[in-house]
């Protein structure tokens, strides 16, 4: 029997990212018939993405085959493993943000499943940070925006960014004498 193959023939993706597969049939001329993810073609290549919104890994299996003056190849598949996005997210757990004084930051991230994943903090003064609890200083007062990007080993990304109000150290003396 006449095979078809498939490159590659199982992919990991990234949750609503394209992939795209190039069927090869072993029969000269023939024509190629595939369906998956509730599509259906008759060509060699297949591009196509899949969003999965759940909380685990899904898979989705393509089938194609190839027929030729009535000579119809073994069906073969292709694999889709298509991972969740992360959901990015942190708590500020210093309240409130005083200038000089360090802010705590955690990662608050959902994974999905993914039992780590690499951060990117940018705290809106031109600092950085890189692991998962946080603790910056910052020198002046302002409104800043701080942002965390969540990286899976399958380079499925998210990012959120929140804005914190960061207030001077100095204190305030009234200027009202009173008798007591």
């Amino acid at each position: 029997t006449p095979t078809i193959t498939a490159v590659p023939s199982t992919q990991t993706i990234c949750s609503g990212n394209p992939f795209s597969f190039t069927i090869t049939p072993c029969i000269p001329g023939a024509t190629v018939s595939w369906s998956g993810n509730n599509h259906a073609g008759s060509n060699t290549s297949i591009v196509d993405s899949i969003s999965n919104t759940g909380t685990a890994k899904d898979t989705t299996t393509y089938t194609f085959f190839a027929t030729n003056n009535g000579c119809i190849s073994a069906s073969s598949t292709a694999t889709i493993i298509t991972d969740p996005l992360p959901i990015a997210d942190f708590n500020i757990l210093t309240s409130p943000a005083i200038v000089g004084m360090p802010v705590n930051f955690a990662d608050n991230s959902s994974l999905f499943g993914i039992s780590n994943a690499q951060t990117a903090w940018t705290f809106g003064d031109g600092g950085i940070g890189i692991t998962a609890a946080e603790t910056h200083v910052y020198s002046t007062p302002g409104t800043y925006t701080v942002c965390l990007s969540t990286l899976t080993a399958d380079g499925c990304i998210d990012s959120v960014c929140k804005t914190i109000d960061v207030i001077p150290a100095e204190i305030v003396v009234p200027n009202i004498i009173t008798p007591n």
